[in-house]
């Protein structure tokens, strides 16, 4: 997920998302995604990307492979001391680690890091090769995953603190086509549930 860098910001992938939402008007939010991939990332280097108008980030918690990211306490810090207030994050499940225990784990260490707890957890679900062949284990395992999540991670202000990151091509071919994105949570609408471009 995302789109080449900016250039002579950073060399790093940058997706743009644009949030819309009403509260007495539509307006849009400019932020990018950023994977484990492009490591440690100064303060000056995320001061470029606010001075360009990105008030929003949402940082790779937990890759595919279950390993917390290792940059994430450092570059949540100096995203913050460049004036990015609005930090998610999003976690990767992985289908070879218990889906409870991984996510307790991932979020343990993110309280550790002093990720702000007003941000979101999304479970990133894209790449057929990184889930069961079987739609039906992929929705249980992923319910597991989001449960625990929302039992886990509160203090974001909404009713649900996770939720689902990704594109209706990617959902359906691993969930399958007739399976909403709110999944287990009840009274939730599509809307509430951010997906990327693709």
């Amino acid at each position: 997920s995302g789109i080449p860098g900016i250039p002579g910001i950073l060399d790093m992938r940058v997706a743009v998302f644009v949030f819309l939402a009403l509260l007495g008007g539509a307006f849009a939010t400019y932020g990018f995604d950023q994977s484990h991939y492009q490591g440690n990332v100064s303060v000056s280097d995320y001061q470029c990307l606010y001075d360009a108008s990105y008030r929003f980030a949402i940082f790779q918690a937990q890759s595919n492979n279950g390993a917390y990211s290792s940059n994430l306490k450092n570059n949540v810090k100096n995203a913050l001391a460049a004036g990015i207030k609005n930090i998610d994050t999003y976690i990767f499940p992985d289908i070879h680690m218990d889906a409870a225990s991984q996510v307790r784990s991932t979020i343990s260490k993110m309280r550790a890091d002093g990720v702000p707890s007003k941000g979101m957890i999304w479970l990133d679900v894209e790449n057929t090769s990184l889930y069961f062949s079987n739609k039906s284990q992929n929705v249980s395992f992923l319910h597991t995953v989001m449960d625990t999540c929302n039992a886990n991670w509160t203090g974001c202000g909404n009713k649900y603190c996770c939720g689902i990151y990704a594109n209706w091509t990617q959902w359906s071919a691993i969930m399958g086509s007739d399976v909403e994105p709110t999944l287990s949570l009840p009274n939730r609408n599509v809307t509430d549930v951010l997906r990327y471009p693709g």
